[in-house]
Formats: structure tokens, C-alpha cells, sequence
């Protein structure tokens, strides 16, 4: 059984109803987030030439943020809400951009990629280590947004990937 703490914080991007056997948990909608600074114009900040490190964290999407669509969007801010890094504050590149200088990995701590296979990460959902460096690779948020056993699958990696405390 998961501590209530966990319970909160799958809710945050786990949007689809969950049930548990052992215990009768009533339904509520998920708590919507406040209102945030939406972080499309972190793609502005990263060029291939320039990248600018924030809280240690890279996170590369299969196209830049600001064309993913408004329900990807969202749900890359609650993936990483429900693991208290703030999406504004983490750097965010696309594939082509990575691609064009894998040397990115270099500056950051912890690399979250979805629909990209990292050649560090032993295979999705697993966290590879690699000095003081932690990877995981996901599927794409498109099929994350179709299927609650993948984010299921995400959620244990992520709390590993960054623990509470």
C-alpha cells in the first residue's frame, strides 16, 4: 500500500481514475494546479550554441515545448511537479537539439528524456547511473497521455530518480 504522501503526488499527473483493493479511497477530481508561468519560452533559451543550466536537470522531448500539444504540456508540468522540480527552472531541449551536441549531458545531474533513447539508459523506466549522473528514459508523452500503466511504470522511476527529503 502507498504512503498517503505518494498517493498525493501521483495524483498531480495521474489524471485517470485509480483504484486500491485493500482500501476504498473516494473519488475526487485531481486537484488543479495553480496558475503557473507557462514555460514556453524556455525553447528560446536553449540554442545549439547556448544552453542555459538550471537546477541540474535536462529534459529532452521529441519537438520543442512550445509545440507540444496543450495537453503534453501540462502533462510534463505534473510529471515533474509530482516530484518537486519546477518545469521553469529545469532546461528543456528537443531531439534535434541534443542530437547536435550530446556534449549537453555534460552540465546536468539528472537527464529525463521522453521518446528518446539515450544511449546512457539501459532501457526505459530503469535509472542508469553513470558517475554522478542519473538517467531515464520514457516513452513519448503521446502514448504517457493514452496509458495509465506506462505512467504507472514513469512514477516508480521518477521516485527513485528523485526521493523525497
Amino acid at each position: 500500500m502507498l504512503p498517503e504522501s505518494d498517493i498525493h503526488f501521483m495524483k498531480s499527473f495521474i489524471t485517470e481514475e485509480l483504484y486500491l483493493v485493500e482500501k476504498a479511497v473516494p473519488s475526487t477530481a485531481p486537484a488543479q494546479p495553480q496558475a503557473e508561468e507557462k514555460p514556453q519560452s524556455l525553447a528560446k533559451e536553449v540554442t545549439e550554441s547556448k544552453v542555459v543550466v538550471r537546477q541540474g536537470v535536462l529534459i529532452i522531448l521529441k519537438q520543442e515545448f512550445g509545440r507540444l500539444e496543450p495537453s503534453q504540456q501540462e502533462l510534463i508540468t505534473k510529471i515533474t511537479a509530482a516530484v518537486q522540480v519546477n518545469i521553469a527552472e529545469a532546461t528543456i531541449v528537443s531531439e534535434s537539439v541534443f542530437k547536435a551536441d550530446t556534449a549537453l549531458l555534460g552540465g546536468y545531474q539528472n537527464i529525463l528524456s521522453f521518446g528518446i533513447e539515450l544511449p546512457q539508459a539501459t532501457s526505459r523506466y530503469i535509472l542508469s547511473r553513470q558517475g554522478d549522473q542519473q538517467f531515464l528514459s520514457s516513452d513519448s508523452l503521446a502514448a504517457l497521455e493514452q496509458a495509465v500503466a506506462l505512467k504507472g511504470k514513469l512514477w516508480k522511476a521518477m521516485q527513485e530518480m528523485f526521493p523525497k527529503g
